[in-house]
């Protein structure tokens, strides 16, 4: 059967079992858009144009921006950096942007109050007043042979920073003692080792490479090793996509509540919206599926993926067309 994309997109849906040979009913998309503009960058916070213009799903922002790699967007600020080392911060009530020359590119970020803590792209950790404009404190890990755009976020926790690194370790800045405090290693590999999740849930502390997912709560410290692909949660749950296609649901100490394996899927993404996840596969579907794993819907797209993509629980741009599902 031809699926064709043309001004609306016909959709196959609604598979009873983890294989993609059952049968199938039709259901357009929401809407979508085309855009003629090349892409810039793509990043885990959105897109940035050729023309400096952005989408992000977290902002309505309609000024060009400075940079071209879009770091971080929230409902305070945007943060762009460039690689002439060049970071800029954008406010999103005043629309008013200001610019800071650093040591190297800016390619994780988070903000509290006038400190922004920040990842650099050859391995350093910045602690950084943007009302004055000056470097506090830094730390320079050892040099990592790559970095992902899906990097994590630095996490402000109570008087710390918690800084992801691109080679796989946690570290550690306390306000109290201003100092770099400690480091936490996790599973490593010999080439790709960036931490792609940080976050505390409920008050652990959860970390994650592409090799092993970290839980530290209070004393006890839990570990899960497997190949992750993607990696998403709620208040109680981890949700893992793993490199054979396997969906794994643990709880906060790790232990396995239910494993599901598409085996003809290639998983790049995965995406929770309330009571549902997303599944981005590599070859141009979407797997919905409810928190018990349960198989919802299977989307099919007019073509694979590529390398150039910006995914959301409810939006998919790839290809020069924002989907909206």
């Amino acid at each position: 059967m031809q699926n064709s994309f043309t001004h609306s997109l016909i959709l196959a849906i609604v598979f009873s079992a983890c294989s993609f040979k059952s049968d199938f009913s039709k259901q357009e998309l929401k809407s979508y858009e085309s855009f003629t503009k090349p892409v810039l960058s793509t990043s885990k916070a959105g897109i940035i144009f050729a023309d400096k213009s952005i989408f992000s799903p977290q902002v309505d922002f309609k000024t060009k921006v400075e940079g071209d790699f879009l770091v971080l967007a929230n409902q305070n600020h945007i943060i762009t950096s460039n690689e002439d080392y060049q970071a800029c911060i954008i406010d999103i009530q005043t629309k008013r942007q200001h610019c800071h020359q650093l040591q190297h590119q800016l390619i994780s970020a988070a903000i509290q109050d006038n400190i922004l803590a920040g990842l650099l792209r050859n391995n350093t950790f910045i602690i950084y007043d943007l009302k004055a404009a000056k470097l506090q404190f830094y730390k320079k890990q050892g040099l990592a042979k790559t970095f992902s755009t899906n990097i994590a976020s630095p996490i402000f926790y109570k008087h710390i920073v918690i800084f992801p690194s691109l080679n796989g370790q946690l570290v550690f800045f306390d306000f109290k003692k201003k100092l770099f405090d400690k480091n936490i290693f996790l599973e490593s590999s010999t080439y790709f080792d960036n931490i792609n999740f940080l976050k505390v849930i409920d008050e652990s502390l959860v970390a994650a490479n592409e090799y092993q997912v970290l839980v530290i709560k209070d004393d006890d410290l839990f570990e899960y090793k497997a190949s992750i692909k993607a990696m998403t949660n709620d208040r109680q749950n981890l949700f893992l996509a793993l490199n054979d296609g396997s969906v794994v649901k643990l709880d906060l100490k790790l232990n396995q509540v239910k494993k599901v394996n598409f085996n003809q899927t290639k998983p790049i993404a995965l995406k929770l919206n309330k009571q549902e996840l997303s599944l981005l596969d590599a070859r141009g579907y979407i797997l919905r599926l409810d928190k018990n794993l349960q198989l919802l819907q299977v989307l099919k797209l007019y073509d694979d993926i590529g390398d150039q993509y910006y995914f959301n629980h409810q939006s998919l741009f790839y290809k020069q067309r924002l989907l909206y599902f």
